[in-house]
């Protein structure tokens, strides 16, 4: 990866954040739908940043796979893969909370390589290249040091279906045996940039899709934390680019003692 590239997919989603936030607040009922329930929405933003970043992908490298949230798939012989959630928080959006992002990644034999996050309406861009650390508007982010349980704050999302949902309730009723700050914000690039940035110490998420995934893990990982599956192992995209559960910590103790705690 050089930067080059990375300015380019920059102004990609910057142009995608425009986008969102013009609309933002301006959503009619029938620019909104369902998906598989009332809490699985998808917009017309959604789809239209999409495609937009799907086109300018296919026009710059025409060899590259594509994986989007919204159906803008292209499995491709090459070693790389574009993966793209175009409004992350879409029930935030919806509803005019102004806490949403939209994410690119480019994974290289199934590995994100480059990241992205984008919050249109504070302005902040995420971004971090594998082996180069992670930055916030172009200045290196850390995260935080703090590894006592009393002081952490830990963030945490989970899938729409039922068994993540329970599954999500029951870690949250372990975590707050020991941790009193859980917060969710519903948007796991956020989260995640957040954690990266030293805001927050821990996240986790079940069941995670690889674009809710790949550009915050990266982003983590390069800022000098942690990201491992709910049984430790290092994470990593399974070979079919599915779901995986994500942790994603500072790197300190806590990280092993959370995985203590959801385990028990």
């Amino acid at each position: 990866m050089n930067q080059e590239m990375l300015s380019w997919a920059e102004e990609l989603v910057r142009e995608g954040g425009r986008l969102l936030k013009e609309n933002f607040r301006r959503l009619k009922a029938t620019q909104i739908y369902q998906k598989k329930g009332p809490n699985d929405l998808v917009t017309d933003l959604d789809r239209a940043v999409e495609k937009f970043y799907a086109i300018a992908i296919r026009q710059r490298f025409p060899t590259h796979g594509i994986l989007g949230e919204e159906g803008e798939n292209k499995r491709a012989q090459s070693e790389f893969h574009w993966v793209i959630d175009p409004l992350d928080g879409t029930t935030n959006y919806v509803r005019g909370i102004p806490f949403f992002c939209t994410m690119l990644s480019l994974v290289q034999k199934n590995m994100p390589v480059m990241g992205l996050i984008f919050e249109p309406i504070t302005g902040d861009l995420y971004t971090a290249i594998k082996g180069k650390g992670s930055f916030c508007n172009n200045e290196a982010i850390q995260v935080s040091s703090i590894g006592v349980s009393s002081e952490a704050s830990i963030l945490y999302c989970h899938g729409r279906a039922s068994d993540p949902v329970a599954s999500s309730a029951r870690r949250l009723a372990l975590l707050r045996t020991e941790f009193s700050n859980l917060i969710r914000f519903r948007s796991a690039g956020c989260e995640m940039a957040m954690m990266a940035s030293g805001r927050a110490e821990a996240y986790f998420l079940d069941r995670a899709p690889l674009w809710d995934a790949a550009a915050g893990a990266l982003l983590v990982r390069e800022a000098g934390g942690k990201v491992t599956t709910f049984i430790g192992e290092p994470w990593a995209p399974p070979a079919d680019l599915g779901k995986t559960d994500v942790l994603a910590s500072n790197g300190t103790a806590l990280h092993e003692r959370i995985l203590s705690v959801i385990n028990a």
